[in-house]
């Protein structure tokens, strides 16, 4: 399949909102509707889009996001694709992905609090004792930015960021959001129709509800998960560990980060890096520009660094599934 100009234009619209009609996508680059869903088809097919996903503001539920880096013991491919298998299926694990490095994965794992992440990361840890090497722990505090896939478009434009507002740390919702949730988390893209048999509501109320769960700043967005290898593009993990940050310091930090279009993810973070920043690339010779310029502009900052490729996002949902049972369980209503 021939990733043409039209073929980015609907990724990129897909990674902007992932429900967005078939019809207002048609619109917008100049094609038929029946283009554009025999499009979207093909790019399933052929792995360009692996999901649509929900993005959901964990931190409004109560949940706080772990990073863990892990090194394997003995690595062969067998193992790792065996530990990859077991963190996909584990109830609070939201992201795999492959790498190389110091690490061979990492994964993000959502808790209650550090006593909950303790008990869960401890049964891991007791499960797979005999294949951990090594491991690091960060505890997200913050997104400094969370950035369109502007390179699909070829173009710079105005990047964003999502960061927490002043607003209570945990929301109250009943049974009826969370099992939208539930099914948002499995397809973000399901037809309204179909997320209201499976709630059992009817297509206005599921409608209300939703955007009602965006104006609570819950549900951030919705997206397609595109494969950037596909599309001939690298992937780098940059952790940074950054002393005195100022607020004037942080302002200029964010600005940085927004005004460069390959970064498009960062974070701020607890543990042995403060910063992590996902960076996608042509090629290494993009990618080392872009690290000269991040060492040249905190140098007065900028204590040391830590590299990683990315390769394979093995496993991404928003909506860990033991969120949903626990939430359920807790009765928040």
């Amino acid at each position: 399949m021939k990733l043409d100009l039209r073929n980015r234009q609907i990724l990129y619209e897909l990674w902007q909102d992932a429900r967005i009609s078939s019809s207002q996508i048609a619109r917008k680059i100049g094609v038929s509707r029946e283009v554009v869903d025999y499009r979207i088809k093909r790019l399933l097919e052929e792995k360009y889009i692996s999901h649509f996903i929900t993005m959901v503001n964990t931190d409004r539920l109560g949940y706080v996001s772990y990073n863990i880096h892990l090194q394997l013991k003995n690595f062969d491919e067998e193992k790792l694709l065996g530990m990859i298998k077991y963190l996909s299926n584990h109830p609070f694990v939201k992201w795999v992905v492959s790498c190389s490095g110091k690490w061979d994965l990492v994964f993000t794992m959502m808790a209650k609090n550090k006593i909950h992440f303790d008990e869960l990361f401890t049964d891991i840890c007791d499960k797979l004792r005999d294949h951990i090497a090594d491991y690091d722990i960060l505890t997200r505090i913050k997104i400094y930015k969370d950035l369109d896939v502007v390179f699909l478009k070829g173009e710079i434009k105005s990047s964003t960021y999502w960061k927490k507002k002043d607003v209570p740390r945990k929301v109250r919702l009943d049974a009826r959001d969370l099992k939208i949730l539930g099914v948002l988390s499995q397809n973000g893209r399901m037809h309204l129709l179909d997320i209201a048999k499976k709630v059992d509501l009817t297509p206005e109320a599921v409608n209300y509800r939703m955007k009602k769960l965006v104006s609570q700043q819950i549900i951030r967005n919705y997206r397609a998960v595109i494969d950037v290898s596909k599309l001939g593009y690298l992937w780098y993990m940059l952790m940074l560990d950054v002393q005195n940050i100022t607020p004037k310091k942080e302002s200029e930090i964010m600005t940085f980060f927004n005004d460069t279009p390959n970064i498009f993810y960062v974070d701020k973070t607890i543990g042995r890096w403060n910063l992590r920043v996902e960076i996608i690339t042509k090629n290494h010779e993009e990618f080392y520009k872009i690290l000269v310029d991040i060492r040249n502009h905190f140098q007065d900052i900028l204590k040391s660094f830590e590299l990683l490729i990315l390769f394979k996002d093995c496993y991404q949902v928003s909506y860990a599934p033991g969120m949903i049972e626990e939430l359920k369980e807790e009765k928040i209503v």
